[in-house]
Order: structure tokens, then sequence, then C-alpha cells
């Protein structure tokens, strides 16, 4: 998700003078960055990813199915994770020399509720893509998971909300509304797409605005929401927690910050000595260190490689399992470390649709190809834009972090050649100081 690079000497166990990601550096992974939203990822790509220990609840009215609950949650666990490192890779190709931040479940889980609506060879590449096992029960596999992330009484706080918003006019099925309603807490809201376009647009920007805390306004820019817009589908995530261990203010300092081999700026580096979970990775030449919020339900984990290890060699042997193998609990041992992490803030927006193409999902971007016959029984409909943005914070006593992305949206064939090209460029990692 998040990806702030860190590469410096971590003899004696020392953290010392954190480097950014090289420029010429691909990014490594969502686990395997220097911000909050790296913990958000882990943990929410299936409560056992990290910690074994960790299981969804059962929904309210079912019964605790005990190991073929464990067994669904494992089966998604591996296709999100799956998933996150198969797109972090390929954003990493569109964006070698800046920071990648974003939200693999996210975008997994409001893509399963279009793969509701989906059949034939539209699904079957939505599957492929998602790395999902459609022999397995994939829905309520999300909503156990949905239904895990979303739980009361934590010390942190962490919500999800869905929402679709369809034309007035467009007949969607009955079982496709109450299935996004069951499994993904997702309703369906009727607007005028067609006669009042912009009022709409201004509707879901407030609702995403009020979801989020209002950390994110405006995700529908100008012009997003037209006549021919039949379906728009918003997921958003919300994270705050504080750190288990804060960082005292009075020890954070201006010191210097490499950007590359041979650059470094000087940015405010937090600081704290306390005990971790450190684990020392001979393969890659690296140290991953855990960070846990308060309640040590989640935690942010820090890969850091030597100081004479090139972080492209590093992401040359991520993969889902061995990012599993390299942080079990067994393998981390408690360390005193001196830490120094700088504040930052990071902001990034993606069109998701070239990226989701050039992975395989190419039939539901194409009005004479996508198969949604399942959602609606009106012909030429396919997704016309997918747009992920998010937004994370980190600070001394604690971080904030929001995701959220949109499907804007199922359209009619027509208006597709104008949408396909646009796109938005994101912004900049913007450390607390300036860079």
């Amino acid at each position: 998700m998040g990806r702030v690079w860190v590469s410096d000497d971590l003899s004696n166990n020392r953290i010392n003078h954190p480097q950014a990601r090289p420029a010429s550096a691909p990014p490594c992974a969502e686990a395997v960055q220097l911000s909050l939203s790296v913990a958000i990822t882990l943990e929410i790509n299936g409560s056992d990813c990290i910690h074994s220990s960790t299981r969804a609840q059962t929904p309210a009215g079912e019964k605790d199915s005990g190991p073929r609950r464990a067994c669904i949650m494992d089966a998604l666990s591996e296709a999100n994770g799956t998933f996150a490192f198969h797109l972090l890779k390929m954003l990493c190709q569109d964006s070698p020399s800046r920071n990648v931040f974003y939200s693999p479940v996210s975008i997994s889980s409001a893509l399963a509720m279009v793969f509701l609506g989906a059949k034939g060879n539209t699904a079957a590449q939505m599957a492929q893509v998602l790395s999902l096992n459609t022999e397995k029960d994939i829905h309520q596999s999300f909503q156990l998971l949905l239904t895990e992330v979303n739980k009361p009484g934590t010390q942190y706080l962490l919500r999800t909300a869905n929402r679709l918003f369809g034309e007035k006019t467009c007949e969607f099925l009955s079982t496709f509304k109450e299935s996004c309603l069951q499994f993904y807490h997702a309703e369906l809201e009727q607007l005028s797409f067609a006669k009042a376009a912009e009022q709409s647009r201004k509707h879901i920007n407030t609702w995403v605005s009020k979801k989020t805390e209002g950390k994110i306004q405006d995700l529908l820019p100008d012009s997003s929401i037209d006549a021919q817009t039949r379906l728009v589908l918003v997921n958003a995530i919300y994270f705050k927690g504080r750190w288990n261990e804060q960082f005292n203010k009075m020890y954070t300092s201006e010191m210097p910050f490499k950007i590359n081999q041979k650059e470094q700026r000087p940015v405010q580096m937090m600081f704290q000595e306390a005990t971790f979970k450190l684990a020392y990775i001979e393969e890659v030449q690296a140290q991953v260190l855990e960070v846990p919020y308060v309640g040590e339900e989640l935690s942010m984990l820090i890969l850091l490689p030597d100081d004479n290890v090139d972080l492209s060699s590093v992401e040359k042997h991520l993969t889902y399992e061995k990012f599993r193998a390299w942080t079990k609990p067994d393998c981390m041992k408690s360390t005193e470390v001196e830490v120094f992490l700088p504040r930052f803030k990071l902001e990034e927006d993606y069109d998701m649709e070239s990226v989701l193409q050039r992975l395989g999902m190419v039939d539901a971007f194409q009005g004479d190809k996508a198969d949604f016959s399942a959602m609606s029984a009106e012909r030429d409909l396919c997704l016309s834009k997918f747009v992920h943005k998010s937004v994370v914070e980190a600070q001394c006593s604690q971080q904030h972090s929001v995701l959220r992305q949109v499907f804007c949206s199922l359209r009619v064939e027509k208006v597709l050649a104008g949408l396909r090209n646009s796109s938005e460029d994101g912004q900049n990692y913007t450390p607390d100081v300036q860079l």
C-alpha cells in the first residue's frame, strides 16, 4: 500500500538515517513500506495473513463453523496477498521513480462486488486477476473479512463503507442488489444521472467526505458523471490508530533523509528506543521491523535492506509466500531497537483501468465484450473508469489513513472512447518537511 523506503546501516540494531527508495528502483511491496497504511493492508488482507491468532468473527445469525471458516479466510488471505504483490509490481513499472501507496483489499472488495454481476469470460478474467478460487465461497469470504475489519470494541478506529449509486431508469436485478447488501453491506441508492449529473456527483462526494471524516473531498472531479452513467461504486476505508509505543515529540528533530545513494535532504525525524519484534532475512540481506499500534492487533511492518543492498534486488525476491514466511511470529524476535522514522504525509491517485487491463481484466472495459448480465438486463454495459485514491499521515502519537476507490462508472458503450485515455497523476511523496 504505502511505499516509503528505508535503507541504511542496521548494525547494532540501529535504524539510523533512513533512506528513501532510490529514484531508479521500483517499489517493493505494500507490506514493505514505511507508512502506516502498510499495517492496514497487511491486517485487512485477511486476519490470518500475518497473525495466525486473529480470526474473523462470524456474522450475526450464522453458526461458527470453526475449521471451515478458517479455511475460507485462509483462501481469501492468499488471494488478496497474491493480488497485492501483482498489482504492486505493475504500479512500480508505471512509476519507477515515485512512491506507491494503495489498498489492495479496498480494490479487491470493490471488484468483487462487480464480479457479482459478471458472467462468462468477463467473470473468468476478473477471477484470474484477483487470484480468486471460484470453487470457494468467494463472497462469503469477503463478508467474513468485512465483519472482522469493522468489529466494534477495538482500541483503533478502522471502518469500511461501500455504496452503489445507480441510475433511476436502469433496471438492476434484485439478486444483484440483495447480494451486494448481504455480502458487502452495500446499499444501492438511486440517482438521476440522466437529468441531474452534476447534482449526483456532488451528492456522492458528500457521502465520501462523511465516511472518511472529511479527509477525502471531491473524489469525483468535474464532468466525471454524465447522462450515460449507469452505476457508480464507491468504497472507502478509514483508519486512525495510536502507536503502542509513542514517539516523544521532544526527540523529534531535523535529520538527513536519503533520497538516493547520492542525495539527502533534511526532514523532521521522530525517534524512540523500545523493544520491537525484529527479524533478519539472509536471503535478501534485509531486516523486518514490526511497529504495533495500541492493543497490538494491528502493526506496521517495515522492511529495511542493508546499506550495501540495492532495493531492486530485494524486490525481485518478493512474493506473497516469501513475505508470509519472513514475517511469521516465530521468526520475529523481541529486540531493543532505536527507531528513527520521518514524519510524513502521502497522497496518491491512480486510474486503474490500464493497470487492470494489463493484468488480464480486459473484457470488462469493452462494450462489445463485457458481460454484466447478472447485474442488469441493459445491453452494452461496461466499466469506463476506475479511480483509486489514498491518503496517509504519520505523526508522533498516531496515524491517519484513508483509502478509497470508485468505479466511475458502468456506462453505455457510446461514451467510452472519450474516457479511456483519461487519467489523473498522483501526488508525489510529501514528508513533513518539504524535500
